[in-house]
């Protein structure tokens, strides 16, 4: 007899391979997990570190600009303080106006009198004004000048930058008529202004010499004409000698609108109007005594326009 056969059930696999298994795939898994993040620490490593030396790369260069930041900011403060040393010894040395110098401007050396009216009238304006160098204006202290000497036609002043003298250059012009007065020769200018002359000056300088009968006492400055007058005796003295007239002398008669010429080596005078064209005064003169229409024994008296009268 045939015993049955039992169906042998298939065997089933151990538990310790299925864990085996198990195990090794999470082994598996947890290093590729556990590589990547090995992976991205060494990346997240070299980066910190990029990071850390670029921020020392930062900070050294920070550092060195603030150095040269520091060295440039002292080396200022040496040039201020350099500065500051320099411009209080230059206004210790030049800060104060001392004196001034006197020139001419025509080059010509100036007399003893007219550099002691320009030092006398400056030595006043600093009194009213200040001797700083800083208050100083050359046009203020020219225009003084020419107020209170009336003489002089021209001044030009400057104060150099390392000198505590002004430089004053003056001119008076040269005298175009001369003035006797108390037995004394004077120049005046065009200005009718007296100025200082030379005792050469009389001799050398061909000019028509006014006779004033008043005996005053006259000093550099002093106005004692018009410069209208002064140009009319100018204008007088070429007239004369185109008319061929000789004047001897020219005196003031009881104004300064009148003048009387004497006439060398005729015997008379002529008398001349000074509100009158003097050529026109002159060219009458000489009508008058080529037509033989007068015949003056001591004057011609033209000072009225369109009269004549002689004696």
């Amino acid at each position: 007899m045939k015993l049955p056969i039992k169906k042998q059930r298939p065997r089933r696999r151990s538990t310790s391979r299925r864990d085996e298994k198990k195990h090794s795939k999470r082994t598996s898994r947890h290093k590729r997990k556990s590589g990547i993040f090995q992976n991205e620490a060494r990346k997240s490593s070299r980066g910190a570190t990029v990071t850390s030396s670029n921020a020392l790369l930062r900070r050294a260069d920070r550092l060195e600009q603030l150095k040269k930041r520091q060295k440039q900011a002292k080396f200022k403060n040496i040039a201020v303080v350099f500065g500051v040393i320099i411009c209080a010894i230059w206004v210790i040395m030049y800060g104060r106006i001392s004196g001034i110098e006197v020139q001419s401007l025509s080059g010509d050396a100036l007399s003893s009198l007219e550099q002691d009216r320009i030092i006398e009238a400056s030595e006043n304006y600093f009194k009213q004004t200040s001797k700083w160098r800083f208050a100083f204006s050359d046009s203020t202290y020219n225009s003084y000048l020419g107020s209170e000497l009336p003489e002089l036609q021209d001044v030009q002043s400057g104060l150099s930058i390392f000198s505590t003298k002004v430089a004053v250059s003056i001119d008076t012009g040269e005298p175009v008529i001369f003035w006797q007065s108390a037995g004394r020769v004077y120049g005046v200018n065009n200005r009718g202004v007296v100025i200082s002359i030379n005792s050469s000056d009389i001799d050398t300088l061909e000019r028509p010499i006014v006779f004033d009968d008043a005996g005053l006492t006259l000093k550099v400055g002093d106005r004692v004409a018009s410069s209208s007058f002064t140009q009319f005796m100018t204008d007088s003295a070429l007239a004369s000698k185109q008319s061929d007239f000789t004047v001897e002398s020219v005196k003031l008669e009881s104004s300064i609108k009148s003048l009387r010429y004497e006439i060398d080596g005729a015997g008379y005078s002529i008398l001349l109007s000074t509100d009158l064209e003097p050529a026109k005064q002159w060219s009458s003169a000489r009508d008058l005594l080529t037509e033989n229409i007068v015949s003056p024994q001591e004057y011609i008296d033209l000072r009225i326009p369109g009269r004549v009268f002689w004696k």
